[in-house]
């Protein structure tokens, strides 16, 4: 297989998977154009698809999976949140935090 023809099923997989989370995050949120783009935008700066699998309105709601559900202290629960893997996004415009399917 050539690669052009990787990239291109690449970029298919992609925008696949970016149609799904659109999908998923209707059904909690108005997605606006602001919204898919902060997601990808993320996914290519961490190197991963935008398929999310989790959704939470906000810190709060976050905590009550991860600390109250997960056993995670909330200083544990935020340096997941911020780590360097990308695996967490706060959206903008207050629209809640994403997890992505790593």
């Amino acid at each position: 297989m050539e690669k052009k023809e990787i990239g291109t099923m690449r970029e298919k997989e992609f925008k696949d998977a970016l149609q799904e989370s659109r999908e998923y995050l209707s059904d909690y949120i108005c997605v606006s154009k602001d919204v898919i783009r902060a997601i990808q935008r993320h996914a290519k700066r961490y190197g991963i698809m935008p398929g999310i699998c989790a959704w939470y309105l906000d810190w709060e709601d976050f905590c009550s999976d991860w600390c109250d559900q997960c056993g995670y202290t909330r200083t544990q629960a935020r340096k997941l949140l911020h780590g360097g893997i990308g695996e967490f996004q706060v959206l903008p415009n207050g629209n809640g935090i994403i997890r992505y399917t790593l």
